[in-house]
């Protein structure tokens, strides 16, 4: 018989917002979160933490970070599609498709990335994975079995509306 790690997820209540999460040895993350739910701050139990700034209308604008690891800043065109992404070490680039508004390609410190179409690749193919498990089970898709027993809302699973083939 093998002896399991348990970690735990806690939740505000009102919010439903995951607050902490607690490994084995009772350490882990802490979250808070800004008044419209987005995340303020990410503290990990070795005490790195990390503060997020948001736009107007809600898009990461800025993640800094109280270490030697450089902050980076976000853009976005107005379709919120994220740009840029520069810290002082990397500059990432994005290109979307004009006609489709899919992400083309990367440009990473003025490098193409060739890894794109992989991942597009690999995101059609989970997408159409998931989209056939579900037309399988029509019923509802529960989500409740990713919650640990210890965790306080291992009863209030996601569950999806009847899906209704095209």
């Amino acid at each position: 018989m093998s002896v399991l790690d348990i970690t735990t997820w806690l939740y505000d209540e009102p919010t439903g917002l995951l607050t902490n999460k607690l490994y084995s040895d009772s350490h882990g993350p802490e979250y808070t979160y800004t008044p419209s739910g987005k995340l303020s701050r990410r503290t990990w139990a070795r005490g790195i933490i990390t503060d997020y700034a948001y736009d107007f209308a809600g898009a990461l604008t800025n993640a800094v970070y109280n270490d030697e690891t450089p902050a980076v800043a976000y853009t976005y065109n107005r379709l919120g599609q994220q740009l840029s992404a520069i810290s002082p070490i990397s500059t990432n680039i994005f290109v979307y498709s004009s006609t489709t508004l899919e992400l083309d390609y990367e440009l990473q410190n003025g490098l193409k990335s060739t890894a794109q179409p992989i991942l597009s690749y690999a995101t059609r193919a989970m997408l159409s994975l998931i989209q056939s498990n579900l037309l399988k089970r029509p019923h509802r898709v529960e989500f409740s079995d990713f919650f640990t027993r210890e965790s306080p809302r291992k009863d209030k699973g996601i569950s999806s509306p009847p899906l209704v083939p095209a």
